[in-house]
């Protein structure tokens, strides 16, 4: 069967559940298809001195305008200057074609809801995001305790198979649930993968990985919390107080956003900015 016929596992009968935050944006670009089109891109010089003069990287500008967006600052234009700039930036690293896929997922966020068309639509700019995930994660699949996987997973959860190459809901679980399983230390792959169960309707699977995160809320950015938070009432019924936290590790990152899809995970640790995932 192809993998955009197959079935997406559910085991409640709730329907799916969308969310437009980092990293998952795919609900902005669903809605998108169907809307008037927005204005151009502006010129860098439109963006903020932390953008342009972080320009020495990919990475380097992801994780400038992940600090932005953590911080409630960034603009319409950041997002714009980094997508423009980033392209003439080299992603032979892990570390920049994730910088690369995270820029064009934070893109993707906000061009759904402005509902711009044409080369720089949503639908192509998460095709970008997987493209530059993919590449992250084949050159180095443990940059930042696996930041490029949590981004993919996510992205397949989220968004309709046809628009990606690369897997679909169902992978898209196993990937979160595999990364899960491998860095139970990382907060936010529990987040994320607690997003992606209530994503598909499943809330029951969802309550271990959302108590979890819960529990674990201290190492959690101030935007992930918001959705913690949305999160939690979405699910009836749930009680963390049985739910162990995970162990400990001092070199697990604080948590991402591609972005969302996109949605974006993998920041550097304390106070750096985040570069997005999952």
């Amino acid at each position: 069967m192809p993998r955009s016929l197959q079935p997406i596992r559910r085991t409640s009968n709730a329907p799916p559940t969308l969310r437009t935050t980092w990293p998952s944006f795919l609900l902005s670009l669903i809605v998108s298809a169907a809307a008037l089109a927005g204005a151009g891109c502006p010129s860098q010089s439109a963006a903020r001195p932390e953008i342009t003069e972080a320009a020495t990287s990919a990475l380097a500008l992801s994780d400038a305008l992940e600090k932005l967006i953590t911080e409630g600052r960034d603009t319409q234009e950041d997002r714009d200057a980094a997508y423009e700039l980033v392209q003439t930036l080299p992603t032979e690293t892990a570390g920049d074609a994730f910088g690369r896929a995270a820029i064009a997922g934070r893109l993707a966020e906000k061009k759904g809801a402005l509902s711009v068309l044409g080369d720089d639509s949503p639908t192509s700019l998460v095709a970008e995001a997987e493209e530059y995930a993919r590449k992250s994660r084949k050159l180095d699949p443990e940059f930042r305790l696996g930041a490029a996987t949590r981004m993919l997973g996510t992205l397949y959860v989220m968004a309709p198979a046809n628009l990606l190459q690369g897997g679909n809901s169902e992978d898209g679980i196993e990937i979160l649930e595999h990364l899960v399983a491998t860095h139970p230390e990382v907060i936010d792959n529990h987040l994320r993968l607690a997003e992606g169960y209530i994503a598909l309707g499943d809330k029951d699977s969802a309550k271990k990985p959302l108590c979890i995160a819960i529990n674990g809320r201290a190492s959690l950015r101030k935007n992930d919390g918001a959705l913690l938070d949305k999160l939690a009432k979405e699910v009836e019924g749930l009680d963390c107080k049985a739910t162990e936290a995970p162990p400990s590790d001092a070199s697990a990152p604080t948590s991402q956003g591609a972005t969302t899809p996109g949605t974006s995970s993998g920041a550097p640790p304390d106070g750096a900015p985040a570069s997005p995932a999952p």
